[in-house]
């Protein structure tokens, strides 16, 4: 299996460190999970994906940074947010950004990029400059697409049986898929995972987001 290389991106609020991995070899591409801390499948299913043996074959054509948890404080507190009670897919600087939020679980933050796990993921963007991103969250079973990524969620739900979705069913202002997919028109894929716990999604979409990567990677090497 390929060697990750492993380094620190930032420090969360509480002053965890946020880690990466990266390996391969070729354009670059990004994978996320654990954004929201009371969804640790998505950690689970990325540190899963990285260990897949099909990995060498994705590895051989895109170089992957992985971040498996984002949100290091929210994941240890259970919480979707994180430390100061802001979510962090709400805290990106898109156009629709809004100051306010009635709902308070999607606390937006006092102004954009307030918040250091923001910061963190904005400026991995524009150091790698991906040519595509997949995310993981859950529980909505689905496989949700930003920017010109409609193939890759195919590709994705091919596998698992989701259904594709270029809008999620709601508003998301702030949103990481709003940042990255439709206003720099990155090709990025949210993978709503089930409810279940980690051992139980990976069995349902494993397989499924071996198969995105096979297709972006062959995607990204073409583009060259």
């Amino acid at each position: 299996m390929s060697v990750w290389e492993r380094s620190v991106l930032g420090h969360s609020v509480n002053g965890s460190p946020v880690r990466a991995a990266a390996a391969g070899k070729g354009p670059p591409g990004l994978i996320l999970g654990g954004t929201h801390g009371d969804e640790p499948a998505s950690t689970y299913c990325v540190q899963r994906l990285m260990e897949h043996p099909t990995m060498e074959r994705v590895l051989q054509a895109v170089r992957l940074t992985v971040v498996d948890t984002v949100n290091p404080d929210g994941l240890a507190a259970g919480t979707r947010h994180n430390a100061r009670r802001v979510d962090i897919n709400r805290n990106f600087p898109t156009e629709n950004w809004v100051p306010d939020e009635h709902n308070p679980e999607y606390a937006p933050g006092p102004e954009p990029v307030s918040e250091p796990e923001t910061r963190i993921l904005v400026k991995l963007l524009e150091d790698l400059d991906p040519r595509f991103v997949l995310t993981l969250h859950a529980p909505l079973a689905v496989v949700n697409y930003d920017g010109p990524a409609e193939d890759l969620a195919k590709a994705i739900a091919e596998v698992n049986g989701y259904p594709v979705s270029g809008d999620i069913g709601y508003p998301t202002p702030g949103s990481f898929g709003t940042y990255a997919g439709v206003e720099r028109a990155i090709p990025t894929v949210t993978l709503e995972l089930g409810p279940g716990d980690g051992p139980e999604e990976w069995a349902i979409s494993g397989e499924a987001m071996v198969a995105g990567l096979l297709r972006a990677a062959s995607q990204a090497g073409a583009g060259d």
